[in-house]
């Protein structure tokens, strides 16, 4: 009994020693498990995202082969596929917050302790490992958003061509020529030019009947006037073409 209590004093000063050592090594699984849940929620709800976009994407797929010749449901069908693009591009960015999260976590963490090191506790290499499984879902999960985004941006393309396509087709289509058609164009043609030849004669009619003096005024006066620009005209250029020591010829 004596012993004991000579032994007791010694016991108690190292359990005081070593409790801050246990007290840290039982505070990791607690603090492992707060920073990283066993489900997570962020890359579960974005999966589901992805899946119900590429299944979307699929129908507006289909809608194109189907109304292809029809420029005002691809008008629509290019609407729905723009809104796809935007929604997985809102997904990439949603991810990135987590994933850098996940990363940070892991430099904290450290890397595996190498051969001869000691042991890391059990929970810290359970972490590690639950890392960077999220890690790689969450590049998966970024490379299937962006496929998709691609598909979609194709696909959008594809919409655009084929308005352009039928664009010009409507716009260079013709009528079917036939015989009949050839007749109607040269019946018109006949009628407008007989009406065209009428215009002129009951012109030229109302104007030797009824301005013919005026007409022919007007012409004289325009002949004259025309012969003094020509007389003139030529006496400059005599003149010009003259010497400086020749007379004027008139």
């Amino acid at each position: 009994m004596f012993r004991n209590r000579r032994l007791f004093p010694f016991a108690l000063v190292m359990a005081l020693a070593f409790q801050p050592l246990v007290a840290a090594y039982c505070a990791v699984p607690a603090f492992a498990q707060d920073v990283v849940p066993a489900r997570d929620d962020v890359i579960e709800s974005v999966s589901a995202q992805i899946a119900e976009a590429e299944k979307q994407l699929g129908v507006v797929e289909g809608q194109v082969e189907e109304r292809k010749s029809d420029d005002a449901a691809l008008v629509d069908i290019k609407v729905k596929a723009d809104e796809l693009i935007r929604q997985l591009l809102k997904i990439s960015v949603e991810l990135r917050p987590r994933f850098n999260d996940v990363k940070a976590r892991l430099a904290q963490l450290g890397e595996k302790p190498a051969e001869g090191e000691p042991e890391e506790a059990p929970s810290v290499t359970e972490e590690r490992n639950r890392l960077n499984a999220a890690r790689l879902e969450i590049n998966t999960l970024t490379g299937r958003a962006e496929d998709l985004s691609i598909r979609a941006s194709n696909l959008s393309d594809t919409i655009t061509d084929l308005r352009r396509q039928l664009f010009t087709e409507r716009l260079f289509e013709h009528t079917e020529i036939s015989g009949d058609v050839v007749d109607d164009a040269i019946n018109a043609f006949s009628a407008e030019f007989s009406d065209f030849q009428r215009t002129v004669s009951s012109w030229f009619s109302f104007i030797w009947k009824y301005k013919r003096v005026p007409l022919g005024t007007a012409v004289a006066l325009s002949l004259a006037m025309a012969l003094v620009l020509l007389a003139g005209e030529y006496r400059l250029s005599v003149r010009s073409s003259a010497g400086p020591g020749e007379s004027d010829p008139s």
